[in-house]
């Protein structure tokens, strides 16, 4: 079983945010409907929020968390999501928000399992906080479709 360090870990996220981001935006071209193209870009710009706060939260927290071991990390069902987004027929907001918050629900049970893993109260801590932070981040997107969906 491979072992990963928190930071490259995260990397391995910011990698499958970037491939989201750009699926995001051919999905943007390849609809007419503008609340489906509005919430695509919404996804998107949260998708570069989340790059900024683990930045962020890099700087802020201590270097020593972020070089902490893991072994085995469970990205495989992120990655198979990721895949599903990438041939979905998007068509509708119910359709981006449902993939969205399919995607996200993963990446916080990800965090959650990669939790399990830690005996450290630091980079559990630090995973709790960006548990939070995805949490946070899909009450507003679910949040922004309702809006959508009444207008």
């Amino acid at each position: 079983m491979p072992f990963q360090q928190l930071k490259e870990i995260l990397d391995h996220i910011k990698t499958m945010n970037e491939e989201l981001k750009e699926i995001y935006l051919q999905m943007k071209q390849q609809t007419d409907e503008g609340h489906t193209q509005l919430l695509l870009d919404y996804a998107n710009q949260q998708k570069s929020n989340f790059e900024k706060n683990i930045s962020d939260l890099n700087s802020v927290e201590s270097s020593k968390v972020f070089e902490s071991w893991f072994q085995y990390t469970p990205e495989d069902e992120l990655k198979r999501i990721l895949q599903e987004i990438r041939a979905s027929n998007v068509s509708s907001v119910d359709d981006v928000a449902g993939l969205t918050i399919k995607y996200t629900d993963a990446l916080i049970d990800f965090y959650k399992k990669l939790k399990e893993k830690t005996h450290s109260e630091d980079v559990t801590e630090t995973i709790d906080q960006m548990i939070a932070m995805h949490e946070r981040n899909k009450q507003e997107f679910i949040t922004s479709v309702q809006l959508f969906k009444a207008t």
